[in-house]
């Protein structure tokens, strides 16, 4: 579709650039997201001959995760700047004062740019993104909720432990949400959301047992919102969640994000005066797949 170039601005214009769009992946752990975009990117260079993407550069914010192993699977360069080490290193036992990112950030920067990615993809990637990065490159992450659901003028599930809150809430069905990254963490414009997984308590307590993980010495059925609501039981309610977000990772990050991907260096997502355009046409809370 051709989109009026006065008024909307592709997220990538391949027409323009005339080459595979350049991705930096960002990891901090087991780097499965990391895994996907790139398997996709090996399967769209089968179907069509080349791929619309390349993955250039793994970056990861902690010596022990996976990315050099990955990295080494699939041929590529990687590099490592432990935030931890970094925080130590200025006298501050945690990652907690945002202070310190745009320092990091430079790094981070200084690291990637030699390889020159159009955008930074964050798969897994477990630190708040702040300048300069922000600036430097366009940012899409992937995030474990349905970010469009909205109450009181704000986004209802962002953060760590998005899962769990909406389990609590009594949320029946769970989907993962894609997005530009912003300033403000989970509130960049959605691009897709994945289809949905549902809410099964039981199931997921019956699992937990099996595994050893919890003593059943009592019928699953009664391990409701009620039971997982009282503080006394938070750590079986973070299990919980835990089993329900490896299954969404698996039938939604898995699927949303090498697809967001693809879609953004195919230059069918735009920004306009009304927020996210696909294909030309406004999608203001994001594009659910069927």
């Amino acid at each position: 579709m051709a989109y009026q170039r006065s008024s909307l601005h592709r997220l990538y214009d391949p027409e323009i650039e005339q080459r595979p769009m350049r991705v930096a992946d960002l990891m901090s752990g087991s780097g499965t997201n990391v895994v996907k975009t790139m398997e996709h990117q090996q399967k769209l260079a089968t179907e069509r001959g080349r791929s619309p993407y390349e993955v250039v550069v793994i970056f990861t914010d902690n010596k022990g995760s996976k990315a050099q192993q990955i990295a080494e699977e699939f041929s590529l360069p990687w590099e490592c700047d432990d935030i931890a080490d970094f925080y130590v290193g200025r006298g501050h036992p945690n990652k907690r004062d945002l202070s310190l990112r745009p320092a990091y950030f430079e790094r981070v920067v200084r690291k990637l740019e030699p390889y020159r990615p159009d955008i930074v993809v964050l798969g897994g990637f477990m630190s708040i993104v702040t300048e300069p990065l922000l600036s430097t490159w366009l940012g899409i992450n992937v995030h474990p909720a349905d970010l469009s659901i909205v109450e009181n003028g704000r986004r209802k599930y962002t953060g760590d432990n998005a899962v769990r809150d909406q389990i609590l809430a009594g949320e029946k069905e769970l989907c993962s949400s894609t997005h530009l990254v912003r300033p403000q963490v989970d509130y960049g414009e959605v691009l897709l959301i994945s289809k949905s997984l549902p809410v099964d308590l039981e199931q997921a307590a019956v699992e937990l047992a099996s595994e050893g993980v919890l003593n059943m010495d009592v019928d699953p059925r009664t391990f409701n919102l009620e039971f997982l609501r009282d503080p006394r039981n938070k750590r079986i309610a973070k299990w919980i969640a835990d089993k329900h977000q490896g299954r969404l990772k698996e039938m939604g990050d898995w699927v949303i994000l090498p697809r967001t991907v693809e879609m953004v260096a195919d230059g069918r997502f735009a920004l306009g005066e009304k927020g996210v355009y696909l294909d030309g046409v406004p999608i203001p809370a994001g594009c659910r797949l069927a």
